[in-house]
């Protein structure tokens, strides 16, 4: 539970330093284009914690919907490494220096090379959906509050959960910036898909240990 929280907070963080970068001097987009796409991202990413709340609540359980949506999650931060790691999805980048950049005349990407990575994107960001209002409320559902210090290891439980939110944003701000700076976007995107990839097989791991909470049907 820690792991998972922590890998979508770096995720989310480390997109929204990079991704402006990555559309403007990959992609050859205009810088208010690209920075308009990430507002869109980062404002999906977070309205759609009111539909995976409801789902969780009324429906499918905790469980699940963190289940479906943290895979979701990851497939798309995979399609986002391909991006960055396949030529042909990005425009020819020859000849296209700083000073051509500043003049807007590198070739713009190919609109179906923005239709890729935009679905990627948005995909990664409804996959926030399953995450953000679930993770935490079924972290407290796994202590019995009949058990004796039940309110110790709960306080206990939410300090842990958001140094997790804490370390994963420093981890995005950090160590997924330099490695962009060192070694390129692949291996920017393809670190944060594998700290997601990482925290989902923990989480799957611990399926047989969880306590389940069981859906209230909708409240509408």
């Amino acid at each position: 539970i820690f792991g998972n929280e922590m890998a979508e907070r770096m995720a989310y963080f480390g997109l929204s330093v990079n991704m402006v970068i990555f559309m403007f001097k990959v992609m050859h987009r205009p810088f208010a284009s690209s920075a308009n796409a990430v507002n869109n991202f980062l404002g999906i990413s977070q309205a759609s914690s009111v539909l995976g709340g409801f789902l969780a609540d009324a429906y499918l359980g905790r469980y699940w919907t963190i289940a479906i949506f943290t895979t979701m999650y990851l497939l798309g931060l995979i399609a986002l490494t391909v991006s960055a790691s396949v030529p042909a999805l990005v425009p020819p980048q020859e000849g296209c220096d700083k000073l051509a950049m500043l003049l807007g005349a590198c070739a713009p990407a190919a609109p179906w090379q923005m239709a890729y990575l935009q679905t990627a994107l948005y995909v990664t960001a409804l996959g926030a959906a399953g995450i953000r209002p679930c993770v935490s409320s079924f972290g407290a559902d796994q202590f019995d509050e009949r058990s004796p210090g039940y309110k110790r290891r709960l306080d206990r439980f939410f300090n842990l959960f958001y140094l997790a939110v804490t370390l994963g944003a420093i981890a995005a701000f950090t160590a997924v910036v330099y490695i962009q700076m060192q070694h390129g976007w692949a291996a920017a995107f393809g670190t944060l898909a594998l700290a997601m990839g990482t925290s989902n097989a923990l989480f799957f791991v611990g399926t047989p240990l969880y306590r389940h909470r069981l859906p209230g049907g909708s409240p509408l």
